[in-house]
């Protein structure tokens, strides 16, 4: 049994259980100098806004990988071939030295991919997962500026791809129109470094 069933810190555990919260609030992200655990801020965002994991703790990454690849191998994802995994939307991000020192929301994001892609890759060498499972990741609001330190040593291109969302674009105007200087020209300003970049 999993020794750290879901459970969102502001519902009450069962009694007898521990919540990944309680077993390691390390994991959760620290906002203005206090953990934060909460799954959904915001009630009319269920299941969007919250709180993303302290991408530097390697245990908390390490167990974001497990469920995954568990999942893909013989759970709720069993059947798919191409995972599109992002941050919450809205969500919080940690604000631990670690994470800052590890660089802006595009850089850690790519590191979970990385992180991921390596874990299924490690999965299919070892015959646990028969198929190749690719990765979609998004650049949307925090994550469209360009990573701001290089990308991960070995990280897979073939197996991962970025997918530019500007949701809040202009639809009058084609994205790249000079003239379109509300909302494209800037989003064709983050967009370009990710495309000078492959």
């Amino acid at each position: 049994p999993d020794p750290y069933p879901e459970s969102p810190a502001f519902r009450p555990p069962r009694e007898g259980t521990l919540t990944h919260a309680a077993a390691h609030p390390e994991w959760y992200p620290l906002v203005g100098g206090e953990r934060r655990f909460d799954r959904c801020a915001d009630p009319m965002n269920e299941g969007y806004a919250g709180v993303n994991v302290c991408t530097s703790n390697s245990d908390a990454v390490r167990e974001l990988c497990r469920r995954l690849v568990d999942d893909l191998a013989g759970g709720t994802y069993r059947h798919l071939d191409v995972l599109y995994f992002c941050m919450l939307d809205n969500g919080v991000w940690c604000e631990c030295d670690a994470c800052k020192a590890d660089g802006n929301e595009s850089t850690r994001q790519v590191g979970l991919v990385h992180a991921i892609r390596s874990a299924i890759l490690r999965a299919r060498e070892a015959g646990r997962l028969g198929r190749d499972v690719r990765i979609l990741f998004p650049a949307y609001h925090e994550t469209l500026p360009v990573p701001d330190r290089p990308m991960p040593a070995g990280f897979d291109y073939a197996g991962c791809y970025l997918v530019f969302t500007p949701i809040e674009r202009c639809y009058l105007h084609p994205l790249d129109d000079p003239r379109c200087t509300e909302s494209n020209q800037e989003l064709m300003r983050l967009m370009e470094p990710w495309i000078a970049a492959t």
